[in-house]
């Protein structure tokens, strides 16, 4: 789409021909760059949610092998914690397929 719309501009047309050749294609390419930006925010979202997600796992085991009346209060606020990562991954996948699939 770039290279159609620089060469629409290169053209020797007059100036209102290129303009109504170059906007759908602008308007295209517009979308396409907003929906890929959607995409890579979406994707970085869940790399993140992953890497959360690994600690709090972790966490989660940690405090199951801690003893203590503070490791029990720890380990239920991570539990709590890794659900509601869980749900969000859950949500932020669906929402890049909903996105992907536009």
């Amino acid at each position: 789409l770039e290279k159609e719309i620089k060469e629409i501009d290169e053209s020797d047309s007059e100036d209102y021909l290129k303009e109504g050749l170059r906007a759908p294609l602008q308007s295209e390419l517009d979308t396409k760059k907003a929906k890929l930006s959607k995409l890579e925010e979406l994707s970085d979202k869940i790399d993140e949610l992953d890497a959360e997600i690994a600690k709090l796992e972790k966490d989660v085991e940690d405090f199951k092998n801690s003893d203590g009346e503070q490791a029990e209060q720890y380990l239920v606020a991570a539990e709590k914690d890794l659900d509601a990562k869980k749900t969000e991954l859950e949500k932020t996948e669906a929402d890049l397929k909903k996105v992907a699939n536009e």
